[in-house]
């Protein structure tokens, strides 16, 4: 083999490495992978038989593989314009149309006009919520990730908020999360036509507060039990009230309902007449 048959298949080598590297990171290699797998093979003759070939027709084994490489730019190229027109779909798909105007063809051309088209980006609802929320935390300061989970069957969303801070946005008694909670509610189903639940959480705190809450219910029907006198709880929200209520509704000695009005309602325990 000449050296110059030896250059230029070294020259192939390096090309067909840049060409891998360059698939690699376009994200290109499923594409593109028998064809290099070809090449590779060939570049590089293990068999005995392989190499005498390889040794007696150099130059017609330059132009094969000059030829494969060739094919292989064309894959990649392909491959790349495959990528652009896939993107260029799922950008349209999230694109709303409406026709303002018609257009007309006029008379032999003439009075022509074009049509009005108006196009807005499709927003879905994990969209919304994320889009609220961030400006929320971006205007307190607060570099928190969200995670959004969107159950279409059930109608329902679970929000997890993870960073630095959480206790900032956990609050009191888990006020400020239970208010989050409440305006991104409000803000995702202002414009849905179907009534979403959204649930907010952080650091697992709704699953740690329920389990204080019937921690609390046992304790204070066990003080009503040994007292014989009712029990006022503190102000609670719906969800915490109904942790005391379902906690404790199999009792036989004790019972809960609520008073008072909202903010300040309330769960009393008190003793059943009959015990």
């Amino acid at each position: 083999m000449s050296s110059s048959t030896k250059e230029d298949l070294d020259n192939l080598k390096k090309e067909f490495e840049q060409l891998k590297l360059e698939a690699t990171s376009k994200g290109l290699s499923n594409q593109i992978n028998m064809l290099a797998m070809d090449i590779e093979a060939n570049l590089i003759p293990k068999r005995e038989r392989e190499i005498y070939i390889f040794k007696n027709n150099a130059e017609d084994y330059v132009d094969v593989i000059m030829g494969k490489i060739g094919e292989l730019k064309k894959q990649i190229q392909l491959a790349e314009n495959e990528v652009e027109l896939n993107d260029v779909q799922m950008m349209l798909d999230k694109l709303e149309y409406e026709v303002v105007e018609e257009g007309s063809s006029g008379f032999l051309g003439i009075g022509s006009k074009p049509a009005v088209i108006k196009a807005r980006v499709k927003c879905s609802v994990e969209d919304k919520a994320k889009d609220f929320l961030k400006e929320v935390f971006d205007a307190m300061n607060l570099a928190v990730i969200i995670d959004v989970k969107y159950d279409e069957a059930e109608n329902s969303m679970d929000i997890d908020l993870s960073g630095d801070e959480m206790g900032v946005l956990i609050g009191k008694r888990g006020q400020t999360l239970d208010s989050l909670q409440y305006l991104t509610s409000l803000a995702l189903n202002r414009h849905t036509d179907e009534y979403v639940k959204v649930k907010l959480d952080t650091e697992d705190y709704r699953k740690r507060r329920k389990e204080t809450l019937e921690n609390l219910a046992k304790n204070i029907a066990y003080k009503v039990k040994r007292t014989k006198r009712p029990v006022s709880l503190e102000p609670m929200n719906p969800f915490e009230r109904r942790v005391i209520h379902s906690t404790l509704q199999n009792d036989k000695y004790v019972s809960t309902h609520s008073e008072g009005e909202e903010p300040h309602r309330h769960v009393v325990v008190t003793l059943k007449k009959d015990k």
